[in-house]
């Protein structure tokens, strides 16, 4: 035994992300067509920065849209719960 202790924090959360940085994900919109009717229908976006909400214990993530390169919704952290 090298007498190196280790503490374990047991706060820290073992929860893994569902998503890595760089990777696509899919997120359910809603948008009004040019004729007035409201449609739902999956986005392609990628994934720029994670993080873990220690309050909630759940990850999130800031996405891009890759066609534009712009921030989606401002650049707000997503819950990984609304994407797939």
């Amino acid at each position: 035994m090298s007498g190196v202790q280790v503490s374990i924090d047991p706060k820290a959360s073992d929860r893994k992300s569902g998503f890595g940085e760089g990777e696509y994900v899919k997120i359910l919109i809603t948008k009004l067509t040019e004729k007035g009717v409201t449609r739902r229908e999956f986005k392609k976006l990628k994934v720029s920065k994670m993080t873990l909400n220690k309050g909630t214990d759940y990850w999130q993530y800031q996405l891009v849209d890759p066609t534009t390169g712009e921030k989606w919704e401002n650049g707000n952290w997503i819950a990984e719960s609304k994407l797939m």
